[in-house]
């Protein structure tokens, strides 16, 4: 799919949410800072390989914000590298991934469902820097991806007190590199 398409589903799904979800039976809203904790299992591609999943923890900061919209920013740093055999390669090569950082900044739409869950929208800018190996050998150091970043998210818990989190995120959406996350976490 692409970036342009996603970017229309995404923004369609977002308001429709929002539209539902804004009613005044669910208007109360949260106005405290936040800091959150994600774990996210991400799915890479590039121009050479798909479906590597490296893990990263990713720290949010999510300042007081209104009614419908805020912003907030991220830092994620990788747990775990991703791997895989791929074939198309003469006698195969084994591919690993390696993401070191995933900088964020994001403008939020958000919509409390009751008082025991909100939804949100992001979308805004990604920067990712990532080391990527075939058969052990160094490709590529310290690679540095930037561009349009947007996800779907949604809290669990009582306003203002500890909410668990479970997201989508496409951290970056290009023609030639690809990674998203599926994350949980909390937020405090």
């Amino acid at each position: 799919m692409s970036t342009g398409k996603n970017f229309r589903v995404f923004t369609i799904s977002l308001t429709a949410l929002i539209v539902f979800f804004g009613q005044p039976s669910f208007a109360a809203h949260d106005k405290e800072a936040r800091l959150g904790i994600l774990y996210g299992v991400a799915d890479y591609s590039d121009d050479l390989v798909s479906d590597l999943d490296p893990t990263a923890v990713v720290f949010r900061f999510v300042p007081v914000t209104d009614k419908w919209f805020g912003f907030e920013g991220r830092l994620g740093l990788g747990a775990a590298e991703g791997s895989d055999t791929v074939n198309s390669f003469p006698g195969g090569a084994e591919i690993e991934v390696d993401v070191h950082s995933v900088l964020g900044l994001f403008l939020n739409a958000h919509s409390n469902i009751g008082q025991l869950a909100s939804i949100y929208g992001l979308v805004g800018f990604g920067w990712v820097r990532y080391d990527l190996r075939v058969n052990d050998t160094l490709e590529k150091a310290a690679e540095d991806e930037s561009g349009m970043a947007y996800g779907l998210g949604m809290n669990f818990g009582k306003q203002g007190g500890i909410q668990w989190n479970l997201e989508y995120m496409q951290y970056l959406d290009k023609s030639d590199f690809d990674l998203g996350a599926i994350s949980v976490g909390v937020l405090f």
